[in-house]
């Protein structure tokens, strides 16, 4: 029971289950459930797919060009490789799905490097579906 007498019915399922249902929300939604309580603070980590796509990246462009100090700055690939990589190296458990849509400008090569890390380092993690997108 919490704190207001209502009983908290989806803290006590399994922990794989909970995983599998965070993983039908996006990354974003599933990270802001690691504020519910100190029990859900690292279950975001199990969700077996990671999801980049191209509602990902506007919502990440928004907030990077915002800035925490309101100026504007425009986001660089190397923001958005770091955001993959550091999702990549933390997440402990296995992958099942693993999709990103590269924002491409037809001119720029700098994004070569970092999906050939990323497919090396999900190779040895015997990931199941693979996909990658380039958005135009």
């Amino acid at each position: 029971m919490s704190r207001k007498g209502v009983e908290d019915r989806i803290s006590n399922l399994p922990s794989d289950l909970i995983a599998c249902i965070l993983g039908k929300l996006s990354i974003r939604d599933a990270i802001r459930t690691s504020v519910l309580d100190k029990k859900w603070r690292f279950y975001y980590l199990n969700v077996r797919r990671l999801v980049f796509d191209d509602k990902f990246w506007k919502e990440i462009g928004n907030f990077i060009l915002r800035g925490k100090s309101g100026d504007v700055h425009v986001p660089k690939f190397c923001e958005f490789d770091e955001i993959i990589t550091k999702s990549l190296l933390l997440h402990p458990g296995r992958l099942f799905k693993f999709k990103v849509c590269v924002p491409y400008d037809g001119l720029s090569t700098e994004f070569t490097p970092c999906v050939s890390k990323w497919i090396l380092y999900l190779s040895s993690r015997n990931i199941k579906k693979l996909t990658l997108m380039w958005l135009f």
